[in-house]
C-alpha cells in the first residue's frame, strides 16, 4: 500500500510464497541480488557505503517505476535497516531520474 502525507509517500511490498522464510531472507536480503528476484530491475550498481549495512546506497535502473511511454526509471536508494527477527527491509528513495 501506498500512503501520502506531509508531501511525501510512503509505500511498502509483501507478499505470500510457498517457501521457506529462510530461504527467501537469504535472496532477498543481500543488496546485490536485487535481479535475481525483482524481474523489473535489469541493473543495479553500488555507490556508497558497505553492502547490506545501514547507508548503503544503489543505483537501480529498470522499470521500477512505470513510465506513459514504457521507459525506463533511474533509482538512487539507500538502505535505511535490515532486520533479520522480522524479516524486514527499510529503505529510502534519494532520487528518481524519470527518462523523458
Amino acid at each position: 500500500p501506498i500512503k501520502v502525507g506531509n508531501g511525501k509517500w510512503h509505500g511498502s511490498v509483501g507478499g505470500i510464497l510457498c517457501a521457506p522464510i529462510d530461504k527467501v531472507w537469504t535472496l532477498v536480503s543481500k543488496t546485490k541480488r536485487l535481479l535475481e528476484w525483482m524481474p523489473m530491475v535489469e541493473r543495479c550498481s553500488s555507490l556508497d557505503g558497505d553492502d547490506d549495512e545501514p547507508g548503503y546506497v544503489r543505483l537501480v535502473l529498470g522499470f521500477v517505476f512505470p513510465q506513459q511511454d514504457g521507459e525506463r526509471s533511474w533509482i538512487k536508494e539507500s538502505l535505511v535497516s535490515l532486520d533479520s527477527s522480522s524479516h524486514n527491509v527499510d529503505g529510502v528513495v534519494l532520487h528518481a531520474f524519470l527518462f523523458p
